[in-house]
């Protein structure tokens, strides 16, 4: 009975969890579709206007997924076998974009690849005329590219450090040259990487939002994402639903498709063996310097015009009570809404552990679909679901305020528990049988195990669903409201109404505000790592 006991209370934390997220999922669907089902017209499904959009949102995608991949794979290799001063600090750089707001970004764009912009500069020095245009498919790929590019260079990197260190001894014993070391040493590692980058990679673009409504430059260039938010805008919920089903079956085709081609370690930590890299010739080793420049220059340009124009524009008549109102308004959603996302990947792979321990996969893998659910519904989607649920509270700030934080909070989760997953199923498993001899169980059992072992991860994990959330601008545009924004709306608002100066102030602050939190999650991770 006392084994029995144990066993339910398991289930019980992943149980609820994944209740809960169906329960909000299936609500907000369900509210939906009975508001819009006796105006619904299905002839769109057949309609030009939904091929087109469906044709721009692949071809963008699998652009933005090939550039970023292959950029990816050219730094990995050449990053890897360099030793130079502030290789980490720029590393870590690197992982900044994955979380940078993308209204930041797109706010210093045009200083760099503008008609007045950095590049326009240089190309007149050299007598070279520059009609580049931002606004189109070009501007929305190199946005792309910007943030998943480094998110694959970090991934293959890693992969890259993982090599064991009894084959690169062989390597270099049986004398291979530096095109025999990529081949049968390295290549193998990277392609067995490829599908599941790229898979998730191409879902991400395929989703995009704020890139493709920023920079989409008109309505040829609409994604599933911003055709949404147009049709609720319009409150034209029969086009919402419609296209919301269809992204909904796409996605859900990409979701099976990467949790097929993700191999379980691909998000784990790696160690790098700096002794045993191998030299490289002068040509390979500037090559690699040329590349790992030119990358360094594409990712902090834009930082550094933010931070430029940011500090040019400042004026002590920008602090303004709606801007300090904003700040506080991201900064609480961003801590409530990673507190969200934490609680739930805790307690879904609680339960998810101890099923696969006991040898239960399918219903394990379950807990995992669950918690991934909201890759295939549409935030803005489930947002409008239970703003129409609510809808007698919609002019009520706190309840936009917790509408937000739970879209936030779930639109975070599949990261999480991306980061979790593999670290607290190998600590449960390595300590299960001496925590049952022990007689460690349930709330014991998470904090002398799951808590002292992975505090760092968590730590992290919490820091890195902030900085997602405190840069997230799809839901907030549909519901923001003039006595209730936040930093990434207020900051559309001034880019929108062309109020430039101010716009890039406010674009610093937001920039100031990632790098606070990623600064302190450094500190954090490292002071945990002592005890």
């Amino acid at each position: 009975m006392a084994k029995r006991s144990q066993s339910l209370s398991s289930l019980l934390p992943g149980t609820l969890a994944a209740v809960a997220i169906l329960g909000l999922l299936f609500s907000a669907m369900l509210s939906l579709w009975l508001f819009a089902f006796d105006q619904t017209d299905l002839n769109f499904i057949f309609s030009p206007a939904l091929w087109r959009i469906l044709g721009f949102t692949l071809f963008q995608a699998a652009l933005s997924t090939v550039f970023s991949v292959v950029f990816a794979l050219i730094l990995a290799k050449a990053y890897y076998p360099l030793r130079f001063y502030g290789k980490a600090l720029l590393l870590r750089l690197f992982a900044l974009t994955f979380v940078l707001p993308s209204l930041v970004l797109v706010s210093s764009l045009p200083s760099i690849y503008g008609r007045h912009g950095g590049l326009a500069t240089l190309c007149q020095w050299f007598g070279v005329d520059y009609s580049f245009s931002l606004y189109g498919i070009q501007g929305i790929i190199i946005a792309h590219v910007f943030y998943n590019f480094p998110f694959a260079f970090r991934l293959f990197y890693q992969s890259l450090a993982a090599i064991p260190l009894e084959q690169r001894q062989l390597a270099a014993q049986l004398g291979f040259s530096y095109w025999q070391h990529v081949r049968y040493l390295e290549w193998p590692v990277l392609l067995r990487q490829i599908p599941s980058i790229a898979s998730l990679i191409f879902m991400l673009c395929f989703t995009s939002f704020a890139v493709v409504l920023t920079l989409g430059g008109g309505p040829k260039n609409t994604s599933f994402e911003v055709a949404i938010f147009q049709a609720l805008r319009d409150f034209e919920l029969d086009k919402a639903v419609i296209l919301s089903l269809v992204q909904t079956l796409l996605c859900l085709l990409f979701m099976v498709l990467v949790r097929r081609l993700t191999p379980p370690s691909i998000m784990a930590s790696q160690v790098e063996h700096p002794n045993h890299i191998g030299t490289l010739s002068t040509l390979p080793t500037l090559i690699s310097y040329i590349i790992v420049g030119l990358s360094a220059l594409f990712i902090l340009s834009p930082l550094v015009v933010i931070v430029i124009n940011g500090m040019a524009a400042f004026s002590i008549t920008l602090i303004t009570s709606t801007l300090i109102q904003a700040i506080l308004n991201s900064l609480t959603i961003a801590f409530c809404a990673a507190t969200v996302t934490l609680l739930l990947a805790i307690s879904l792979l609680w339960t998810y552990s101890r099923l696969l321990v006991r040898g239960y996969r399918w219903l394990s893998e379950s807990m995992i679909m669950m918690g991934s659910l909201i890759l295939i519904i549409p935030t803005m989607v489930l947002a409008s679901g239970l703003f129409l649920l609510f809808f007698t509270l919609s002019n009520v700030s706190w309840f936009i305020a917790i509408l937000v934080i739970i879209s936030n909070g779930l639109a975070t989760l599949p990261f999480a528990l991306k980061i979790l997953e593999g670290p607290m199923e190998t600590i449960y498993q390595r300590y299960h049988c001496l925590s049952q001899s022990l007689n460690i169980t349930g709330v014991n059992h998470f904090y002398w195990i799951e808590v002292k072992g992975l505090k760092t991860l968590f730590c992290f994990t919490f820091a890195f669903a902030c900085m997602m959330s405190m840069g997230d601008f799809g839901i907030i545009a549909l519901f923001g409201q003039p006595d209730f924004a936040t930093l990434p709306y207020y900051l559309y608002q001034q880019m929108g109404s062309y109020q430039q100066q101010q716009a890039d102030f406010t674009a610093l602050l937001l920039l100031m505000i990632c790098l606070l939190l990623f600064y302190l999650t450094e500190i954090l991770m490292r002071h945990y790592d002592r005890t």
